[in-house]
């Protein structure tokens, strides 16, 4: 995991509004990027702070990494998070989905017995 900022950002060419972005390549071996100025940028003018913010970008390109392949239309990941989302996440209620959250699961135990 990576926490970069604007300028390192612009290198990737992503949308704007892209909160940061994972690659996996082969099994095991993957990379991810949450920005920094996003969640700077999300912070303004909102109730939750630009640590939760970030951790929750963090924890929603770890969530590509581990097996949540797509977003999702609720919860942490979706592409977009808007008021709600970000109320949601001030409390600790921006979750993952059960299917997710299934993925994830498996993931981690593929990990774990790889690693044994």
């Amino acid at each position: 995991m990576r926490i970069v900022g604007e300028a390192m950002a612009k290198l990737a060419h992503k949308k704007t509004e892209c909160m940061g972005y994972a690659v996996v390549a082969g099994e095991f071996s993957s990379i991810a990027n949450a920005y920094y100025h996003r969640a700077e940028d999300l912070a303004a003018g909102s109730i939750t702070s630009r640590g939760a913010i970030l951790g929750g970008i963090m924890a929603h390109e770890v969530g590509h990494l581990l097996g949540a392949t797509s977003h999702s239309r609720q919860g942490l990941m979706r592409a977009r998070w808007d008021d709600y989302d970000l109320r949601a996440l001030a409390k600790g209620n921006l979750t993952f989905g059960r299917e997710e959250a299934r993925h994830i699961a498996v993931a981690v135990a593929r990990r774990k017995t790889a690693g044994d």
